[in-house]
């Protein structure tokens, strides 16, 4: 017999938590319940509001923010953690983003510094 598929209230109960855990109790990224955040996509948009619609980045200015398309194929956004904890995946704390928007937030792939002063850092390395 399949398992059961997780509920939306399931997931808003084990999953959009403060200290997303697995069986364990080792911290655990969000990016494992990416499919649920689809799959739940138009009752988290109802309730939370645009920022965790998968769809669209939600910066007003993105060319992404009412497509997800680029030269003709799809593109996929990327949650990102405001408080750069991943296992932390309350709403507050998510937002929807294009890839090209994620790279530039602050703790993007462990960086410590905005990424202005990163790429000065990158090109002062040439001199």
């Amino acid at each position: 017999m399949a398992k059961p598929k997780m509920t939306y209230q399931e997931f808003k109960d084990n999953v959009l938590v403060e200290h997303l855990t697995d069986a364990k109790g080792k911290p655990k990224h969000t990016r494992f319940y990416k499919k649920y955040f689809y799959m739940f996509r138009n009752q988290l948009r109802e309730e939370f509001g645009p920022q965790l619609d998968l769809f669209y980045c939600s910066k007003p200015t993105c060319q992404f923010h009412n497509t997800y398309m680029f030269d003709g194929q799809a593109t996929v956004m990327e949650l990102e953690h405001d408080n750069r904890d991943t296992s932390d995946s309350r709403p507050e704390n998510l937002r929807s983003l294009c890839a090209l928007h994620h790279t530039q937030t602050l703790g993007y792939k462990n960086r410590s510094i905005p990424i202005t002063e990163y790429v000065n850092k990158l090109i002062n390395l040439q001199r």
